[in-house]
């Protein structure tokens, strides 16, 4: 989910495991006063690695957490917007 106009960017896991209702937020990002704002990160190895690998400095994430990250296609289509909107 996204909302460009407002800069937030959400990645949610939605689905079964079985007989299990899977719904959650993966990935919430923001872009507050041109810094990413990290509000959940939800996987294996944490998406500031993504985002310093697409080319944005950790000085540009100030709310960065130490939770784990895992790299999904929607999460790499996700960080070249970032970087745009960012203008890097």
């Amino acid at each position: 989910m996204s909302d460009p106009d407002a800069d937030s960017y959400l990645l949610m896991t939605i689905g079964w495991n079985d007989d299990k209702r899977i719904h959650g937020c993966l990935i919430h990002i923001e872009i507050l006063d041109g810094k990413v704002w990290i509000q959940r990160d939800g996987t294996e190895y944490g998406i500031t690695r993504e985002l310093e690998t697409a080319g944005i400095p950790k000085s540009d994430c100030p709310g960065v957490s130490g939770a784990p990250s895992q790299t999904t296609y929607r999460i790499c289509c996700g960080i070249k917007y970032l970087r745009k909107r960012i203008k890097l």
